[in-house]
């Protein structure tokens, strides 16, 4: 059976985690949401964790990532993780969403979250 993956509506708080290039389909979900956003509708919080190995060979699509989560700061929040770029510790999506205040929030107060890995 085919399937599909349905952009959330703008309307529904979202929380993606994905590292390299499983960015892709997060990213469509972002870009969709700021074009409703863009349009003058209401979007919820969008909370976005991405991780690779190191942040300054592999921080795919990270100038429109950082720009999206400066100009749209009142509903989009940028997580990025890089686990080889300090020896001495190494830093995994799932460590910034188990202590992220957005990703505690979503998973466990709103109702009609989605949560996309």
């Amino acid at each position: 059976k085919a399937g599909s993956m349905e952009p959330p509506s703008p309307e529904q708080p979202v929380l993606c985690a994905g590292i390299g290039s499983g960015l892709a389909p997060h990213l469509a979900f972002l870009r969709d949401r700021v074009r409703a956003a863009e349009a003058g509708d209401s979007v919820a919080p969008f909370s976005l964790f991405f991780g690779n190995r190191f942040k300054e060979e592999e921080y795919i699509y990270k100038d429109e990532l950082q720009r999206l989560a400066k100009k749209h700061s009142d509903w989009f929040t940028l997580h990025a993780a890089f686990s080889r770029d300090n020896p001495n510790k190494k830093v995994y999506v799932q460590d910034l969403v188990a202590i992220t205040d957005d990703a505690r929030r979503l998973l466990f107060e709103e109702k009609d979250g989605m949560l996309y890995i």
